[in-house]
């Protein structure tokens, strides 16, 4: 797996709650299933509880798993078997909206994940998160 950047933003403690605002970016070679270092041994935690996205980016979605560190891209996408776009089914794409109309297969995928050794390093740029630890 590829390892991530991260840059806290800002940080502190809530009761008995410690949270960071951070920044990570991909690397330049994606690894499928997520790249990795957003743990709470980085932050100098315990345990990261919680870790919200707050930041999506050029069509891209991302997830965040708590007990592993990694951070996944997603991005609208066609998976191999999702069949081929019918006459009823429309993809309308202008500077600032994606529109998708249709009742083919193939506009009823889930989002698939970005595919390995692509560099996200500069697209989607830093992914913002905020973490709720101990």
């Amino acid at each position: 797996m590829g390892a991530l950047t991260i840059v806290v933003n800002n940080r502190g403690v809530v009761g008995d709650l410690r949270y960071a605002e951070v920044s990570a970016t991909f690397s330049s070679s994606y690894a499928t299933g997520g790249d990795t270092g957003l743990t709470a041994a980085a932050l100098g935690w315990d345990s990261v509880l919680v870790g919200i996205v707050t930041s999506l980016d050029d069509g891209f979605t991302f997830a965040y798993n708590v007990a592993t560190g990694v951070l996944q891209a997603f991005r609208i996408g066609l998976a191999a078997d999702a069949g081929v776009a019918g006459a009823n089914d429309t993809i309308m794409a202008t500077a600032s909206v994606l529109g998708i109309s249709g009742t083919g297969v193939a506009f009823q995928q889930a989002l698939a994940e970005v595919t390995s050794t692509n560099d996200l390093s500069t697209t989607p740029g830093a992914v913002r998160l905020f973490l709720l630890g101990r």
